[in-house]
């Protein structure tokens, strides 16, 4: 959770990395992954006391919750790899971006707390993927402070394209997610989208025998 197959800024996991040390990843989001991750999170968090497992399961739900869900409650497929036909530009940053984003005062701790390097890390492009590793404590919320401002500017950003397919049994990880997050919190917006997600299904996806159809796309 502390590499760089985490999004640290906008919650959710990228589909797998391509070193070694988890730096890099291929920066796909798929549902289904982050689905049953943030299960294995919540359950783990719950089994051995873990916050910070606890906290990475909701903030793939929020994301979900936040990004991946359509207007009726169904959740969409995945996002892109790449964003205007280059892999990796939407999520990656360097000093002076932080800089520049959250001012001198905090920028140069900032980026040290999330692993922006002099030289980048992420091929030859001088600029950095986003990581927390052990040893890059927060001690005064730095992150927490300008997790927002980050996002609204990366949001600025070309997108990745999100595949608005909605496929059921995806769905029906991330419902099952859900209710679990609603049992470890007692959060209600985690049970609404899990309602309301599971009423999408049962109305659209299902046909006049009561069996369950595999898709639907806009």
């Amino acid at each position: 959770q502390g590499g760089g197959i985490y999004d640290h800024l906008g919650g959710g996991f990228h589909r797998y990395t391509v070193d070694p040390n988890w730096t890099v990843p291929h920066f796909e989001k798929m549902l289904y992954d982050n689905g049953q991750l943030a299960s294995l999170y919540l359950e783990a968090g719950a089994v051995f006391g873990r916050d910070d497992f606890m906290a990475t399961g909701t903030g793939v739900l929020d994301f979900l919750i936040r990004e991946m869900r359509s207007d009726d409650g169904g959740f969409y497929a995945s996002y892109d790899a790449d964003s205007g036909g280059e892999e990796g530009t939407y999520y990656i940053w360097d000093q002076a971006d932080i800089t520049t984003a959250v001012g001198p005062a905090d920028g140069p701790a900032l980026a040290d707390i999330l692993g922006v390097e002099k030289n980048g890390n992420f091929e030859h492009t001088g600029k950095s993927v986003l990581t927390r590793r052990p040893g890059k404590n927060d001690p005064d919320g730095l992150l927490a402070k300008h997790r927002e401002t980050l996002r609204s500017i990366r949001k600025k950003r070309t997108p990745p394209g999100l595949d608005l397919k909605i496929i059921t049994s995806w769905n029906g990880l991330t419902i099952a997610a859900l209710a679990q997050a609603f049992a470890a919190t007692g959060q209600q917006k985690y049970l609404d989208a899990a309602e309301k997600a599971m009423a999408f299904i049962l109305k659209t996806h299902r046909n006049e025998k009561g069996l369950l159809l595999r898709s639907s796309s806009e």
